[in-house]
């Protein structure tokens, strides 16, 4: 029961958000992971650690990303404050796009700073993503502006929904 009332959670979550539900294979070490991340900010904005991430390693910056379809695109926003365009890389293949770099915390001068609480992790990221329809590669655009990189990936002409008309007897 319990499963349930999540999945309706979370189907409403993705109608908020505008997002279709997809299937997708299930991978409970992502699951792990992101409740994983959450506990460690959890615990960072109460007591200014996080002590799973003692016993597991410290938890590493990962940017926020949206990805978003048209009936001729795919079109991927990721969020990276404070850095420059040269520290993103994007590998893009015909199904899949890997964005990486590396975040790190502004230098604080003066002796004895204590950080006290902090917004961000810092250290290299690195996070792939399946794209929902096969993508052209080679047509692939990137606009960096802001601290927002979008990312334009034309669809294939294969892959491009195209409504077919159905002729009802009866």
């Amino acid at each position: 029961m319990e499963v349930f009332q999540m999945l309706g959670r979370r189907q409403s979550e993705l109608a908020r958000r505008g997002v279709e539900p997809t299937i997708a294979r299930f991978d409970p070490w992502a699951e792990l992971e992101h409740m994983r991340t959450r506990m460690d900010e959890m615990f960072s904005r109460m007591f200014g650690y996080t002590p799973l991430s003692r016993l597991i390693g410290p938890a590493t910056f990962e940017p926020a990303v949206d990805i978003c379809e048209s009936p001729d695109s795919v079109f991927i926003n990721v969020y990276v404050p404070g850095l420059s365009k040269d520290e993103v890389d994007l590998n893009v293949t015909s199904d899949s796009i890997t964005i990486s770099g590396e975040w790190k915390h502004p230098h604080v001068e003066g002796e004895n700073i204590v950080c006290r609480v902090t917004g961000l992790s810092s250290g290299k990221f690195s996070v792939s993503y399946d794209l929902p329809a096969e993508i052209d590669p080679n047509k692939c655009k990137a606009v960096y502006k802001d601290g927002v990189l979008q990312v334009t990936l034309p669809k294939t002409e294969t892959s491009k929904t195209k409504p077919i008309k159905i002729n009802v007897e009866g």
